[in-house]
This record gives structure tokens, sequence and C-alpha cells, in this order.
């Protein structure tokens, strides 16, 4: 600064020189993303798949006179829309929009990954931006997940059989909604469901079956219709053998009383249990239990039905000392018969002896009949405890018993366990002795 004095007539002129810096500040330009009505945002979304939306901005601080033109270059490549509000001229301008993720600058498009992007404006420099402290307010675009409906039947196998790969089907987009997979779009993994090979019911999970661009809806909203893989009991049939025996013998079951098959008709004894219970050489105790036998006649239990009496007695099974993974079986017994056959007695008939005259036919009936039984054998006469009254009668026929043999007949006996065999006896009627005096 030079400042200069003239004089006058009591002052002679003087010119002063001074040096003085004056400071021209940048001004504060500031871009704010907002809606379209200009009112600031905190964030933008949209959703995976979706085309992505115009960005409004405002900016404000611009110094009279000037317009975007001055601070940002035109020739930027890149097809970003800014709409700038009614009060600025240009409205359209173009901006090099840059969407940064951890750090990287994508691209943006409606295939562009889900996730949270900082938005930001870059603009290549001109000589008028370097009046400016550029500031951009930049907000978040949140790309949300597509969400993508999930189903999937329900599976059903028997125990021991190999649980297949679980299908599902994927919910497809069909362009009027802002969900559903789109074409070209794949979801990885697969299903799962509980753990557990024992027979029973497991929920069919959405497992690991996902893709990052999309949230899997696996009945959230729907549970009672969730699908289940039904591990279904194994079915054994057992058929029990079937038995004679005579009433009153000392009998006894063979070990292999009872068979095994994995078919109701009773042909196939291949692969009657599941494989991994047979693996290392488990019984059927192992796996079922103790199989003891039951005879049963007219809805009761008999222990020994050769000493009950004759009859056919069913013979099925139960099992006992049961271990917790005979709960994957599912028994069915084909009942076998134990037949008890009556027991024979031989008897010995005494004949008798009467003179003429001595018997009437009306007193046969009350004719005292004698006999013995036959030793006893394994499966021959009379069982220790039993008692067996015997009935017999006399053939006659007419009104009076003359000279003659009548047979002696046995009619029947008071215990139908046995069958009892007589010998021939006979009623000898002889002639009467008569003196003459």
């Amino acid at each position: 600064i030079v400042v200069e004095y003239a004089g006058d007539s009591l002052h002679n002129p003087v010119t002063v020189t001074s040096e003085v810096k004056f400071t021209v500040a940048k001004r504060d330009l500031t871009i704010t993303f907002t809606d379209s009505a200009y009112a600031a945002v905190d964030e933008l979304t949209k959703v995976y798949g979706e085309a992505t939306d115009k960005l409004y901005v405002k900016i404000s601080g611009l110094a009279k006179d000037e317009d975007y033109k001055h601070i940002f270059a035109t020739e930027l490549e890149g097809n970003y829309m800014l709409v700038y509000p009614e009060d600025y001229p240009d409205g359209l301008a173009i901006f090099d929009i840059v969407y940064t993720l951890g750090g990287n600058v994508s691209d943006m498009s409606d295939r562009t990954a889900a996730g949270t992007y900082m938005i930001n404006i870059r603009g290549n420099a001109t000589d008028s931006s370097v009046n400016y402290n550029i500031v951009v307010n930049s907000v978040p675009y949140v790309i949300s997940r597509r969400p993508v409906k999930v189903t999937a039947p329900s599976v059903s196998v028997t125990y021991g059989e190999s649980v297949p790969a679980l299908a599902y089907t994927a919910e497809q987009a069909d362009g009027t909604t802002a969900r559903g997979l789109l074409e070209g779009d794949v979801l990885r993994g697969a299903l799962g469901r509980e753990p557990g090979y024992d027979a029973g019911t497991y929920k069919i999970t959405v497992g690991t079956l996902s893709n990052s661009n999309y949230y899997v809806q696996f009945y959230v909203d729907d549970p009672e219709n969730r699908p289940f893989v039904t591990i279904n009991q194994r079915n054994v049939y057992i058929r029990m053998k079937s038995y004679s025996a005579t009433y009153g013998s000392d009998f006894t079951v063979s070990s292999d009383f009872a068979e095994y098959f994995a078919d109701s008709a009773l042909q196939n004894t291949e692969n009657v249990f599941a494989a991994s219970d047979i693996a290392n050489g488990q019984t059927v105790e192992d796996i079922l239990g103790v199989l003891t036998i039951v005879y049963g006649i007219g809805g009761e239990t008999v222990e020994t039905p050769w000493m009950n009496g004759v009859g056919e007695y069913g013979i099925s099974g139960v099992f006992i000392e049961v271990p917790d993974r005979a709960d994957n079986y599912n028994v069915i017994f084909t009942p076998g018969v134990m037949a008890v056959q009556r027991r024979s007695v031989g008897v010995q008939v005494e004949n008798i002896t009467a003179e003429y005259g001595d018997m009437s036919v009306a007193g046969i009936a009350s004719l005292v009949i004698d006999y013995t039984f036959d030793a006893a054998t394994e499966y021959t006469g009379l069982v220790d405890g039993d008692e067996l009254e015997l009935y017999f009668g006399v053939s006659v026929s007419g009104s009076v018993l003359t000279v003659g043999d009548y047979a002696i007949t046995l009619t029947g006996w008071s215990n139908d366990n046995y069958i009892v065999t007589a010998n021939n006896a006979n009623l000898s009627v002889t002639a009467k002795n008569l003196s003459v005096v």
C-alpha cells in the first residue's frame, strides 16, 4: 500500500509505502444426497436384482455467477445421473459417482452384490475448483439380500436305509415383485436336517443352502407345513414254528422255534436287520432282546399246554431284556400252533362168569367190572395225579340171559385228554348144574 502526502505551506510532501497481505479463503461447497423432494437422506436402499434408482443431490455454496461446470470437468466418463434442484438452471449433470465396499470401488447395476456401499462424487478438478472445499456428505447405499422362498417335500425311508439328497424348489423371479431367484443365479449348498438315524421324525432345515445375494426363506412364516425326514421302523416278520405233543409228555421246544423274514410273504431271509446293527456280529438278542414263547388258548395264556389239556394252542412270542435299538423295529408275528394230542391208555378188563339164572338182564346195570391200566410210558398210560373213570356195557339181545358169552364193551371215559383202548372181555353165562334126587 502506498500513501502519498502532497504537502502544504508548512509541510513537505511525503510518500509512505507499506506491505499488507489479503487472504481469500476457500469457499465451502457441500454436496448432499437427497430424496426426490431434495430432503437430505441418511441412506439409500434397494433390493438386489432391482434397477438402481436415480440419485438426487443438492449443491450448496456455489459462488455467485458460477455453476458446477466451473468446479467439475464436464468430460467425465460413466453414466451416472444426478438431478439438480429446479433453481439450478442446468437441470441434469453428469458426475463420476463412486461406490465403495470395503475400500474397493464397485460398479453399480441391478446385479451388484448385496452389501452396504458408501456413495461419493469424484470430479476432475478445474481451475475454479481450487477455490472450494468440496464436501460430499457421503451416505450408505444398502443393497439388501433378495428374498427367495424355498420349499421341499417330506422324505420317508425305512430304518437302515440311506436318506437321499433332499430335493427343493426355489421361487423364481416373476418381474412383478422384488423377490425370487433371478435368471442365471443359483443357490449353492444343500438342505440339511436334524441329526439322528434312529426311527423317528426329523425337521428338514435350510442347511447350507445359500447365496450371499439372497435371503433364503425356508418355512419361516409357515412352520406348520415344514417338511420332515421320517425314518420308519423296519418291519421284521417272525414266523413261529408249529408243534404237536402228547398230553402229559415231557415236551421240549426246539431252539429254532422262530424264523425271521424281511417280507410279509415270509420268503426273504436276507437283510432282515439293518446293516449297521449286524456289522459287528450282533445277534438277534443284541438287537431285539430275548425271544420267549407264549402259548394261548381261548384268550388265556398257558405255560405248558401239553400238561394243560388236549387242544390247539396259539404259539406267539414276546421279547424280554429289550435293548434301546429295538425301538427301530416293528415286529410282526405269524403265530404257530401247538397241537396237544390225546394220550393213549390201555386197559385190561377182567372176564366175568355167572351161572345161568344167577343174573338177569336188568342186573347187568349194577355189574361190577374190574380192570387195570397198562403201565405208563412217556407217551402212554395214566399221568400221575389224573383220574380216569371208565364206562362199560354188555351186549345182550333179548330179555333173558341164556347160556353163552356176552361181550363187555368200553362205552366211554371221564377224561377227554385220553383215548382208551380195552381188551376183549366177556360175560360168560354157564349152564346151571341140576341135581336129580
